[in-house]
């Protein structure tokens, strides 16, 4: 197809001014985009940070927990320790029969809480 006229200029004006019109526009939305996307991320990371310092607050009290639990179990291999040796010198100065009885006696009143000996 052939053209046999050319625009007026007054219609190509109008067609540039819609082209200007439409990327105004395109602009307009874009940068609107831009800043829904800037909010949102700003939000996610605030919201990242928070679960970030509630985790490490977190973990921070179970450290503390498990450290507590440990040295409890250090002083209660501690006081075994103490025990076995007190009970090994008692068996090799009256015997070994006696020491079983002393061994049972403090298992039987000490056992599991070894806070009572």
């Amino acid at each position: 197809m052939r053209l046999e006229a050319f625009p007026s200029r007054q219609e190509f004006m109008t067609v540039l001014e819609e082209l200007r019109t439409l990327r105004e526009e395109s602009n307009r939305r874009f940068e609107a985009v831009d800043r829904r996307f800037e909010e949102q991320r700003q939000e996610s990371n605030r919201r990242f940070e928070e679960l970030r310092a509630d985790m490490s607050q977190r973990f921070g009290a179970v450290d503390r927990r498990f450290e507590a639990v440990l040295d409890t179990l250090r002083e209660q291999t501690q006081q075994l320790r103490d025990h076995n040796i007190h009970l090994s010198s008692l068996g090799g100065r009256v015997g070994y029969g006696l020491e079983s009885l002393v061994k049972a006696v403090v298992e039987e009143f000490c056992w599991p809480d070894l806070s009572l000996c």
